[in-house]
């Protein structure tokens, strides 16, 4: 399929940009360079990391933290969640509900909270001259944790979770995919085998084990802080130091091996939905974020279902006419990732003839080198949309803060875009013969049911030898 988009060499070019050039271009790099600043990294007496990137092109200041919980057991997914709800519903100084209602007074924008396998991130933009107030917030949160805590109210924040999780899952079409996804491609020994919470996983958390969780993680020594805006780095310092500082440093804890998915032949698995059409969802353990082998699938992900080229669309929907829809995406994560192909096929058709039709398409592409124009395009895809993204402080100070503590350096443009520079076409093929391979996958066949709940009723589990 003819793709016109820039020459190889000027987008990897584009790639490597240094963020200056986002800036409209009447503004001179002398004007640029005093208004951003590279991020300077410092470290508490405690253990904490702050990360500090100033940017005066406007009076706010976006805030992002990151407890690393990457060495606590698995199964303990479910005390973390329960934990990150109960820290942000109250502490000894901020009562019930007020948490949102402080930061929301004070103008806050992009209030949101993340839990993770391996993590817990917060994340708050808020006007410059309020920048003590997250600050405030987030520390209470450390040192003034249990003051309230009791048996009732752990009780009360696990009934609400547990509803949370419910809706989640059975709230949206095939909301219970991802949960039979990790229940398939990972074992129970793996983080991301309770990264789906089943509602039920809450039940046994109790008072104790919330207040042990919270003194072992949620702790300095496991904190990570960004902090990108309107600010002066050394007075910024001085008031994360102020709030923070004093407080304990906890245990340190070494990053514990995750085990691998290891998947012998082909999984498929009968799922019956409220759905309109029939779907085809394949999934296949993929590498962590921000490594190379994951800009590669980002790319094939493009690739195959991409703006500028998508293979699988023109072949399926365009050619052969079995599909409405089809997508593709690496869904990176922080200890291993997942790519995933799904297909929406049309009337009539059954789930098994989908996956027939996708598996002639993909065995057309894997032996089929991508042109330079479908790589280029594809390669820009990817990069225009992380630069163009990090116009935002609040994108930033997440991307810094993952760049930090993944990878040990907080410029994110080298980090993150600089792998892009090193996909070529040989790269593309050979990150789908290695780890997009028919003998290690799991199928998800699902079938539309007038009865079934919108999330997914799961069916028969067969598993075929099949070669690669």
């Amino acid at each position: 399929m003819p793709i016109r988009s820039p020459r190889p060499h000027g987008l990897l070019a584009l790639a490597l940009l240094p963020m200056s050039l986002l800036v409209p271009a009447r503004a001179s790099a002398q004007q640029f360079d005093a208004t951003i600043s590279a991020p300077q990294e410092s470290h508490l007496r405690n253990g904490m990391s702050v990360i500090i990137e100033e940017d005066h092109r406007v009076p706010l200041v976006s805030l992002a933290l990151r407890y690393d919980e990457t060495a606590a057991p698995a199964e303990l997914q479910a005390t973390a969640a329960l934990t990150t709800s109960l820290m942000l519903s109250r502490t000894t100084h901020v009562q019930p509900g007020h948490y949102q209602q402080i930061l929301a007074q004070a103008g806050a924008t992009g209030v949101s909270e993340r839990t993770e396998p391996g993590a817990a991130t917060f994340q708050v933009t808020v006007p410059a001259n309020r920048l003590a107030l997250p600050l405030w917030l987030w520390s209470d949160q450390i040192g003034f944790f249990d003051g309230e805590l009791t048996d009732d109210r752990v009780a009360q924040q696990r009934t609400l979770l547990h509803e949370q999780r419910r809706v989640a899952l059975e709230g949206a079409p095939l909301g219970r995919l991802d949960l039979f996804a990790a229940e398939e491609l990972y074992p129970p020994s793996n983080p991301y085998y309770y990264g789906s919470l089943r509602p039920e996983d809450v039940d046994h958390v109790d008072r104790t084990a919330v207040l042990a969780f919270h003194d072992t993680w949620i702790t300095p020594e496991h904190a990570t802080l960004v902090i990108v805006g309107d600010v002066v780095t050394a007075d910024a310092l001085g008031l994360v130091d102020r709030y923070f500082g004093t407080l304990a440093r906890g245990r340190a804890s070494a990053p514990s091996a995750v085990p691998l998915p290891m998947l012998t032949g082909e999984t498929q698995i009968d799922v019956t939905a409220n759905v309109a059409n029939p779907v085809v969802s394949v999934r296949w353990p993929t590498p962590a974020f921000l490594t190379l082998d994951d800009a590669r699938l980002d790319v094939l992900a493009r690739i195959l279902a991409g703006k500028r080229t998508a293979w699988l669309i023109w072949k399926l929907a365009d050619d052969k006419k079995v599909a409405t829809n089809v997508t593709a995406r690496q869904r990176s994560d922080l200890m291993g990732s997942q790519f995933e192909i799904r297909v929406e096929g049309a009337k009539g058709q059954k789930p098994i003839d989908l996956l027939a039709a996708l598996d002639v398409a993909l065995d057309e592409l894997r032996v089929r080198e991508p042109p330079d124009s479908e790589l280029a395009g594809s390669i820009y895809e990817n990069v225009i949309d992380r630069l163009l993204s990090r116009e935002r402080a609040q994108t930033r100070a997440f991307d810094a803060l993952r760049c930090a503590t993944l990878r040990g350096n907080a410029d994110a443009a080298k980090i993150d875009l600089g792998r892009f520079a090193r996909v070529d076409r040989g790269a593309v093929r050979d990150a789908m013969s290695t780890f997009l391979p028919r003998d290690r996958r799991v199928v998800f066949l699902v079938t539309p049911g007038n009865k079934a709940s919108m999330g997914g009723d799961r069916g028969a589990r067969r598993v075929k030898a099949v070669s690669p």
